[in-house]
């Protein structure tokens, strides 16, 4: 039934269906940026003002005076922002989304840091709160992800908790100096002797890795 004529109708564009014709047009228009890889090869494209809006950081790049704004391309530093890129740009017109898996949506939650996307770091850090963490994972989240306060504090708590596990891992035996030390000075649930062994046998495989 139609509206009386007295009252007035309301009316809005839809905005999905107009960023998913942007998102189709991005590599045609004039006005986008190109996201190489380190090896110089073309990985996807984004119009500038939609991945500006995004990204402080990127905003900064495609200034006038920025090398990246002269050549309209921007390098990736890594072959995970590489393989995250074509799913950030999915993000940036408001498409969905889906996380493969934790390692893929820490490699998202470390680009999102990176350039400063606020509303995609933080979606990625909600879904890791909640997820079941192997020890791998947890050690890579430690290595990968220390400027979010949040999960790191979850993520030392079971690491805390699951001492014993932690140091029956290859993961363990795996992971950089600098992660050995910060798990041993933990408040571990675990004896002394445990954690001298534990300690004994990463220092053992090191040197066997040189």
């Amino acid at each position: 039934t139609p509206p009386p004529m007295d009252q007035p109708a309301v009316l809005s564009a839809d905005l999905s269906k107009l960023f998913k014709l942007l998102f189709e047009r991005r590599e045609e228009d004039e006005d986008s940026v190109t996201f190489v890889a380190p090896d110089g090869r073309s990985i996807d494209a984004c119009h500038t003002w939609i991945a500006s809006l995004h990204s402080p950081v990127i905003a900064g790049m495609m200034r006038s005076s920025m090398q990246e704004s002269a050549s309209g391309r921007i390098t990736l530093r890594t072959a995970g922002e590489v393989e995250v890129l074509p799913a950030v740009v999915r993000f940036f017109y408001g498409l969905d989304v889906e996380l493969a898996g934790v390692d893929n949506a820490l490699q998202m939650l470390t680009f999102a840091d990176f350039f400063e996307l606020a509303q995609l770091k933080q979606q990625c850090s909600d879904w890791l709160m909640v997820q079941q963490l192997t020890v791998s994972q947890a050690i890579q989240v430690i290595e990968s992800a220390p400027f979010d306060d949040k999960l790191l504090q979850r993520t030392w708590a079971l690491i805390e908790s699951s001492a014993g596990t932690v140091f029956q891992s290859e993961a363990w035996l795996e992971c950089g100096s600098q992660t050995a030390h910060a798990v041993l000075a933990r408040n571990l649930d675990s004896s002394e002797s445990d954690i001298f062994m534990a300690a004994l046998r990463w220092h053992e495989h090191q040197r066997t890795e040189e």
